[in-house]
């Protein structure tokens, strides 16, 4: 645990001398903000040995058995067919067990830089949310669903840009890497909806109508896609429960608090009609919360759920604006009061963080280089 300690407290002390430096965290600051993400949070993650990580082992005897099996015939039944030809191509190169732990790390960290660097107003605030957060350390274990998320959060981006046929090429990508990205969709018609309170409403209505529909819903979604039985226990879609072992209920209420401030300030105060992507934000974390308090025991809705739950990183630094621009007109003190609810924002969040860790969930624990 101590080393990710200490690359939190390097990453922090590094980024207040380029903040003292630089007096701004726009500009080349941000550039140099997201190298110093990669370096620092990359060099962990991609440098570590196949037993930090509860999947990774099981990833690399995938990439080894993809890497001397796999054939055109195989690739046309793949489940995952471009991770299967891009675990292909790079057995090409090395047969080392090594490589893909490396790649997968590799591409989830730089993809997540640039989704911050161009997502973040706050975008400090929000690469330690990926950590503290524990979203870091799951990219350790569920490595091939966060290099479909990673890639569906670029085509998010693109969305936001006005680039809809880049959307959906991305969108297929990282639907062949992990089907559970088919909840994509979703998020091109919570693009294209301008939120209102009332539709707010209307969502989260809908949201809860359908986790009470989980059972038959579930038993057709493993028809569609039997890959996901294993999930299962048993023969009936209901029993998916599992112990949790993620304090996932602590968090939700954390993230629920925030969805009630934003709500409220977004009703009273502002309008997500005039921020589209803080209308979005909200949107996502009001499915995401609902799904956690549904069902955060369940292992297919939390795999499901997190392709929401991410977009918290962004949600929580947009909220705290919220906060501190309908409470202080100054813009001095604006930051000020921002700095401060920063702090103690991430400074909760170590607890849950912590936790996990000293659970050793995801198995990153101990840390040991390859």
């Amino acid at each position: 645990m101590e080393i990710y300690l200490l690359v939190i407290t390097f990453y922090t002390f590094i980024y207040g001398i380029l903040r003292l430096l630089m007096n701004s965290t726009r500009g080349i600051n941000k550039k140099c903000l997201s190298i110093l993400f990669i370096l620092c949070f990359g060099g962990i993650s991609t440098l570590r040995s196949q037993f930090v990580g509860t999947d990774t082992i099981l990833y690399t005897n995938l990439y080894q058995s993809m890497g001397t099996n796999s054939h055109l015939s195989t690739l046309k039944s793949s489940k995952y067919p471009m991770y299967e030809l891009y675990n292909v191509f790079l057995y090409k190169f090395s047969d080392s067990p090594q490589m893909i732990t490396f790649f997968n790390a590799f591409i989830i960290i730089i993809l997540m830089s640039f989704i911050i660097y161009f997502w973040a107003d706050r975008q400090f605030m929000s690469s330690i949310l990926y950590v503290t957060l524990y979203f870091y350390f799951y990219s350790m274990n569920i490595g091939r669903q966060f290099v479909a998320m990673s890639i569906l959060m670029m085509g998010v981006i693109k969305l936001f840009k006005g680039k809809k046929i880049e959307f959906w090429l991305l969108y297929l990508t990282a639907l062949l890497v992990h089907s559970t990205a088919i909840i994509g969709a979703i998020f091109y018609i919570l693009f294209k909806i301008r939120w209102t309170g009332k539709k707010n409403i209307v969502l989260a209505i809908i949201t809860v109508v359908i986790l009470l529909l989980y059972t038959k819903i579930v038993d057709i979604f493993i028809i569609l896609f039997p890959m996901y039985s294993g999930y299962v226990e048993g023969t009936g879609g209901a029993t998916l429960d599992v112990e949790s072992k993620g304090n996932q209920l602590f968090l939700t209420f954390f993230y629920l608090l925030f969805v009630i401030l934003g709500n409220y300030f977004l009703a009273k105060y502002h309008s997500s009609n005039n921020n589209p992507k803080l209308g979005f934000l909200n949107a996502s974390m009001i499915i995401s919360t609902l799904m956690g308090l549904f069902f955060y025991k369940n292992i297919l809705i939390s795999r499901i759920s997190i392709y929401f739950t991410i977009y918290v990183i962004f949600y929580i630094p947009s909220v705290l604006n919220l906060v501190s621009k309908t409470y202080i007109k100054d813009k001095f003190k604006q930051d000020i009061i921002l700095n401060y609810l920063t702090v103690c924002t991430i400074g909760i969040t170590f607890i849950p963080m912590i936790f996990q860790l000293t659970k050793n969930i995801s198995g990153v624990v101990p840390y040991s280089f390859m």
